[in-house]
């Protein structure tokens, strides 16, 4: 099993804590302009991957360009030992 999916269950699971139900694409922006996550909702998203996935995500994915289920499972990916 892919991280990617298991990401997707965290994410789903935030949203739905939040009301929000909404179909999520690997390039689908977290914040403004995809699925509105505010500052706080983005690093508790971070909080709640770091604890499941038992890695450290980069807070420095909120800075650049932004954050996306694609971006956010390849930082996953890369800290996660296979």
């Amino acid at each position: 099993m892919g991280v990617e999916p298991t990401v997707d269950d965290v994410l789903r699971d935030l949203l739905r804590s939040r009301g929000c139900a909404q179909e999520l694409s690997d390039d689908l922006p977290l914040g403004p302009g995809g699925l509105g996550l505010d500052s706080i909702g983005m690093v508790e998203l971070l909080l709640l991957c770091e604890a499941r996935f038992s890695v450290a995500v980069a807070a420095e994915l909120l800075a650049g360009e932004p954050l996306t289920i694609g971006r956010l499972a390849a930082c996953i990916r890369s800290r996660v030992r296979t």
